[in-house]
């Protein structure tokens, strides 16, 4: 909060009472009710301080559920491509093929379709295929973002590595 002047709360903090209904958490169009320790839905508009605990309760158990531990950014690029060839449209897949190449192994993408290696010369990062997923950071992307500043618009590769992470998350 800065000095000089008092921020407004925010409205929006996760959880909300639906008037007739009860207390729910989500996001979109998907939501789930907020249950007590015993499990009951919260219906009472006066339990705010029990809704706020049992949404801090779902979320802990959420981030436990949905963390992937002990997967590679390889495999995980891997199955998402997988995917992709399977269920979206060829411009799509390439395009997301050569930067997910790209981010695992730290050569250009126009590598992607040669069998042998290419020379360590090319090679403009480190890769991050080696790296599990629940240890890659935004410093990691940033760095190979830094690592091609022939790029101009920096979402599609961005994108790319989003749409992997929450394939993987997911499935």
């Amino acid at each position: 909060m800065a000095i000089g002047y008092l921020q407004r709360p925010r409205r929006n903090k996760g959880f909300w009472f639906r008037t007739g209904r009860g207390w729910y958490a989500g996001s979109g169009s998907s939501y789930v009710p907020l249950l007590d320790e015993l499990g009951k839905h919260l219906k009472s508009p006066a339990d705010e301080q029990s809704a706020e605990i049992a949404f801090h309760r779902l979320k802990a158990t959420q981030s436990m559920v949905e963390k992937p531990v002990g997967v590679t950014m390889r495999e995980v690029c891997d199955r998402y491509l997988k995917y992709a060839k399977n269920h979206g449209s060829v411009k799509t897949y390439n395009l997301r093929g050569g930067f997910l190449f790209d981010f695992v192994t730290g050569f250009p993408r126009r590598f992607r379709s040669h069998k042998q290696e290419p020379p360590k010369s090319e090679r403009l990062h480190k890769g991050y295929g080696n790296k599990l997923c629940s240890a890659l950071t935004l410093a990691d992307v940033q760095d190979w973002l830094d690592a091609h500043l022939k790029w101009t618009n920096t979402r599609a590769p961005v994108v790319a590595v989003l749409r992997a992470l929450n394939y993987a998350k997911t499935n």
